[in-house]
């Protein structure tokens, strides 16, 4: 009989990007077993997924965001929600994988209740400082919780927690394409990364920032993760100020941004916090702050306090008031050590 493994995750990139890395990992172990990869059937998770052609089988969710206090949707939230657990249990109950694995995310609600009533083993992934709603919910199910922020077990069941490394997505081997878009030797390279939907607060930081009578001058070029509603607005922004930018929506590969960087500035996310540290980046991470959990800004102090030398963090309610501070981090950053003018690029560029 064959082999099969199942992972779920869903709702953001990072979700699913790390979710799908553990898959591979399991399938090069595994050569010769199924990985079954359940994901929402948003377009973003669509995306991500089909670029993962070695996977056995991708299966869509589709569901709803939490209705709150809109009492007229939850018929249909509760119709999908059922749907969504009735698919899932006749795929598991058929394929009788090994385990489950979850990286969290509503879609894995569901998926993990039914391995729960088939009793397959699942193991959880929690990937912040301070544990999403879904994981906490599934940790009654789970065998193994890993976690990436020995915090996170604060909120878990500690006898479940195991402390594991960030499941990385990238190698350290610098791809040939990735030297095609290597920028100017002399110039600062800025990467400003929202997350894989982008950051409608970052892109407009970004903005001001560059609007500031004395803004930082040395020159610099931009690469820029907008996400797609905000793509166009930003193309004309850079192109009618004259700047070197390179502006995209979503890149599904950010191994060559990263290794050009010498400066980025983002969301902190768990991903992307972990892939700077990674590549020994230098950045300038503005946490979300309307988030129910505030779990990115506990991610991000957690990393700067043990990595002073590569980690700042920029509240985003005081960067709304004083458009400055992104200036004068910047500037922290490149002269922390008395440089007098100029920028040396790093060495990876």
């Amino acid at each position: 009989m064959i082999t099969s493994f199942c992972f779920v995750a869903g709702g953001s990139g990072g979700h699913s990007v790390p979710c799908l890395t553990i898959a591979y990992n399991y399938q090069q172990q595994y050569p010769d077993a199924q990985c079954i990869f359940f994901t929402s059937s948003r377009t973003l998770d669509q995306k991500i997924a089909k670029e993962y052609t070695w996977l056995s089988q991708i299966q869509h969710l589709r569901l709803t965001s939490f209705p709150g206090w809109r009492l007229w949707r939850y018929p249909s939230f509760f119709w999908l929600i059922g749907t969504a657990f009735v698919k899932a249990y006749t795929i598991l109950r058929t394929e009788k994988p090994r385990k489950l694995i979850s990286l969290g995310g509503f879609v894995s609600v569901p998926v993990c209740l039914a391995a729960a009533l088939l009793r397959i083993p699942i193991e959880l992934y929690e990937l912040n400082a301070v544990p999403g709603k879904a994981v906490r919910l599934l940790a009654l199910f789970a065998q193994r919780i890993f976690i990436c922020f020995e915090q996170a077990q604060n909120n878990l069941p500690s006898e479940k927690c195991i402390f594991a490394p960030y499941p990385i997505r990238f190698s350290n081997v610098l791809s040939l394409s990735s030297k095609k878009l290597l920028a100017p030797v002399k110039n600062l390279t800025l990467l400003i990364v929202g997350g894989s939907q982008g950051s409608a607060f970052i892109n407009s930081a970004i903005k001001k920032w560059l609007s500031l009578p004395n803004r930082l001058s040395i020159p610099f070029t931009i690469i820029h993760q907008t996400g797609a509603q905000h793509l166009d607005d930003m193309q004309r922004f850079y192109a009618d100020a004259g700047i070197d930018a390179h502006v995209f929506d979503y890149h599904h590969q950010l191994e060559s941004f990263y290794q050009q960087a010498d400066i980025v500035v983002c969301r902190a996310g768990a991903g992307t916090l972990f892939e700077l540290l990674f590549f020994n980046k230098q950045c300038i991470t503005i946490p979300l702050e309307d988030c129910a959990d505030n779990h990115q800004y506990a991610n991000a102090i957690a990393l700067a306090q043990k990595y002073p030398e590569l980690v700042s963090v920029v509240r985003q309610h005081e960067l709304q008031k004083d458009p400055e501070l992104l200036d004068c981090a910047l500037r922290l950053k490149l002269f922390h050590d008395g440089q007098p003018s100029g920028f040396e690029p790093n060495p990876n560029t």
